[in-house]
């Protein structure tokens, strides 16, 4: 039994370091990949501020033509409420006075 357990040691004695040495390996393999990493996203987010950038300065190209699309629209509100207005005083101008009217165009047509 002793015997097993001494050749069981000396077995891990020898594979024990070069596991190690793997390991490390792997892990600075890792963290080289890691610094790789943060610089490619360095470069992605300076990317980024460029096409944001580029974008703000669309934004800010369309601006006037939407502001001008804006001041259409409220004067074609403004035309709409005064006409609707103007319609609706008409419609109610004939209605509180359709007696006067009548009689007036029973006597235009009378006359000829």
């Amino acid at each position: 039994m002793d015997l097993s357990l001494q050749s069981i040691s000396d077995f891990f004695s020898t594979i024990l370091p070069i596991a190690g040495v793997i390991a490390l390996i792997a892990l600075a393999w890792l963290f080289w990949e890691m610094i790789k990493f943060v610089k490619g996203l360095d470069v992605t987010v300076n990317k980024i501020n460029d096409t944001i950038s580029t974008l703000d300065k669309s934004v800010e190209k369309l601006q006037a033509p939407l502001n001008t699309v804006e001041s259409i629209s409220y004067t074609i509100d403004s035309v709409h409420f005064a006409s609707k207005r103007a319609v609706n005083k008409s419609i109610s101008t004939i209605t509180d006075n359709y007696g006067v009217i009548k009689d007036w165009v029973g006597t235009f047509f009378n006359k000829e």
